[in-house]
C-alpha cells in the first residue's frame, strides 16, 4: 500500500482493477435491464394479440346470437351462409312435420373469414358431418374439424303450429 504524500501533490492513482470492475457492473445491468424489457415487451405482445382474440369472439358470438334471433322470427327466411365484415356463418336448418305443426332446428356456425375475403367452404362439411352423425359414420365428422374449427356455435329451435281453419 502506498503512502499519502505530503498535501498539495496529487492523490495516488486508483488501482486498474476497480475501473473494470466499474465496467464488468455497468455491463451486468446493461444484460440485465435489456432482459427485464424483453420480458415487459413480449408480455405486451401476448395481451394485445389475446385483446384481439376476445374481440373476434365477441363479435362472433353478437353475430350468431342475432342469427339465432332471425331464425326464431321467421326459420325460412333465414339464409344457408353470409358473410359480415370479417366472419361468416352458416345455418343449417332442418324441419321435422309434426300432427300440430313443425318443429324447426338449426345449428348456426360462425367462422372467420381469411385475410383476401376467402370463406371456408364450411356448408358442405356441416352438411357432410350432418349426413355421417346420422348414419354413424366418424369420417364425415373429421371432415368438418379438418375445414376450420368454428369461433362461435350456436344451437336452437323453433316451433311453428299448424293454423287451425
Amino acid at each position: 500500500m502506498k503512502q499519502l504524500k505530503a498535501p498539495g501533490f496529487m492523490a495516488p492513482k486508483a488501482p486498474r482493477w476497480a475501473s473494470r470492475a466499474l465496467i464488468i457492473e455497468a455491463l451486468v445491468l446493461m444484460a440485465v435491464l435489456s432482459c427485464c424489457i424483453a420480458i415487459v415487451a413480449q408480455g405486451l405482445s401476448v395481451a394485445a394479440a389475446t385483446a384481439l382474440d376476445a374481440q373476434q369472439l365477441t363479435q362472433a358470438s353478437a353475430y350468431a346470437s342475432e342469427m339465432a334471433e332471425r331464425f326464431c322470427a321467421n326459420p325460412e327466411q333465414v339464409p344457408v351462409e353470409e358473410i359480415s365484415g370479417d366472419l361468416q356463418v352458416v345455418v343449417a336448418r332442418t324441419s321435422e312435420p309434426t300432427s300440430t305443426g313443425t318443429l324447426w332446428r338449426a345449428t348456426i356456425l360462425v367462422y372467420p373469414v381469411g385475410p383476401q375475403g376467402q370463406k371456408v367452404e364450411a356448408s358442405e362439411a356441416l352438411g357432410a358431418a350432418q349426413a355421417g352423425a346420422a348414419a354413424g359414420d366418424s369420417e364425415a365428422q373429421e371432415v368438418s374439424r379438418v375445414v376450420q374449427e368454428p369461433l362461435c356455435s350456436l344451437a336452437t329451435a323453433r316451433f311453428v303450429p299448424r293454423e287451425v281453419s
